[in-house]
């Protein structure tokens, strides 16, 4: 939260020249500054409302510092049933990650074909 502050207060006064950014991150500050003080910011629609871009790890981070006791409670209770969830859990992740690829047409390893790939080695020692 100290760094939200010195984020959205000080540092805009702290360089100049011709290498400065001539944007302006005060007025995503100004309107969203508390999506970072309740750790959802990584739930924005879009990325340039957010206040500090590279902190959407942090509020990831503290979402599942706060579910994973739900997980471990459950897992040391009733093992059986903590399985059962993480499977569950598991399965879910991997649906969605299915769907958002097949929906936004993501090429799943960054490259469109393996032959791109191995063009290079396969050309120079084959």
């Amino acid at each position: 939260m100290i760094v939200l502050a010195f984020y959205a207060t000080i540092s805009p006064f702290l360089g100049s020249g011709p290498l400065w950014p001539d944007y302006d991150v005060i007025p995503s500050c100004k309107d969203n500054w508390w999506w970072n003080m309740l750790y959802i910011n990584n739930f924005q629609a879009l990325f340039q409302d957010q206040c500090m871009e590279w902190s959407w790890y942090l509020a990831n981070d503290m979402q599942f510092y706060v579910i994973s006791p739900l997980f471990l409670i459950t897992l040391w209770r009733w093992p059986k049933v903590g399985y059962s969830l993480l499977g569950l859990f598991f399965c879910i992740t991997f649906a969605w990650s299915f769907v958002l690829t097949y929906e936004n047409y993501i090429h799943g390893l960054g490259f469109k074909s393996h032959i791109l790939f191995i063009s290079d080695i396969s050309c120079r020692y084959c």
